[in-house]
Order: C-alpha cells, then sequence, then structure tokens
C-alpha cells in the first residue's frame, strides 16, 4: 500500500502542466524556466529567427544567456514557465472553439 502511494506521488511530482519534469533554469531575466529545445520555446526561437530587424548586442547576451544545453546538435534555451503556460492556454483555447465549432 505505502509503495503504491509513493509511486503515485512519485509520478505526480515527475508531471508538470502534463509535461514531463525537464530541467529547470533561470533565464537571463531571472525567472524560472525549462531547458528545452529552442523550436518548443516559441518567443525565444521567434526572437533568434527574426532577419527583419538588426541584432543588437543586448538580444545577442540574452540569446546566448538563455541556452542551456544541446541534443545532438540542436540547441536548448531556458524558457520561461510564463510563457510555456502562455502557449499551453492559446492551445487549449484553439482546441476548445475548435470543438464548439464542431458540435454545432
Amino acid at each position: 500500500m505505502f509503495a503504491s502511494y509513493m509511486f503515485s506521488v512519485l509520478l505526480l511530482l515527475a508531471t508538470v502542466n502534463g509535461k514531463f519534469l525537464q530541467d529547470t533554469c533561470l533565464t537571463p531575466n531571472s525567472e524560472r524556466g525549462i531547458c528545452i529545445n529552442l523550436q518548443e520555446c516559441p518567443p525565444i526561437f521567434a526572437l533568434s529567427n527574426d532577419f527583419t530587424n538588426q541584432i543588437t548586442l543586448e538580444i545577442l547576451k540574452f540569446l546566448i544567456g538563455s541556452q542551456c544545453g544541446f541534443v545532438k546538435s540542436n540547441a536548448k534555451v531556458c524558457c520561461p514557465l510564463s510563457e510555456l503556460n502562455k502557449e499551453d492556454i492559446s492551445n487549449q483555447e484553439s482546441v476548445a472553439s475548435n470543438s464548439f465549432v464542431l458540435t454545432q
């Protein structure tokens, strides 16, 4: 009984917002974040791929400071939890609105 309880607690701790725990980190702005693949962090990915504006030293330092590892040749960045939650909420709202349209 105790073993199954402990397993349940560990499983609960291993999940955050439906995602398995990943490396936690601090962003260059001292926000809590998760070290994930660059392409999975919309604000930093957009900033790193903005070819319409000239990159400033401040942006370059931010991008370098956001880097927290690599998976093979793919950069990982410290993505702020607040930004990930916005993305999750946006996706949930999109799914909900599409479901509403489909059921009408």
